[in-house]
C-alpha cells in the first residue's frame, strides 16, 4: 500500500492538495499586501480613501493608478480597508 500521506493527497483529503490550497492564498495575499504597500508607498499615503475592492480574475481600477502594480489579476476576492491591511482570502471568495 501507499504511504498514508500519498494516499491522502491523491485522495483530496487533509493531505497535500488542501494545505496546498491553504498555502496558494497564504502566497497570493502576501502578494497583494506588496502591491499595496508599494502602492501606498509611491503615492505616499497613509491610508487609502474608501479602501481597495478586488474582484477574483481582475485586476482594481481604483484607486487610480493602482492598476499599474497588478501583472495579473488575483484568484481571490479582497475588501482592502482604508488601513491598506489585505485580509486572508476565505477559501470560497478564491477561484477553485
Amino acid at each position: 500500500t501507499r504511504p498514508l500521506q500519498e494516499r491522502d493527497a491523491l485522495s483530496g483529503g487533509d493531505g497535500l492538495i488542501g494545505s496546498g490550497k491553504a498555502e496558494a492564498r497564504i502566497a497570493e495575499q502576501r502578494t497583494v499586501q506588496t502591491i499595496v504597500d508599494a502602492y501606498m508607498a509611491a503615492n505616499r499615503l497613509t491610508t487609502i480613501t474608501g479602501g481597495i475592492a478586488i474582484t477574483r480574475g481582475t485586476i482594481p481600477a481604483l484607486p487610480a493608478g493602482i492598476a499599474d502594480y497588478f501583472r495579473q489579476a488575483t484568484s481571490c476576492d479582497y475588501v482592502v480597508p482604508a488601513t491598506g491591511l489585505v485580509p486572508l482570502a476565505a477559501e470560497a471568495a478564491c477561484t477553485q
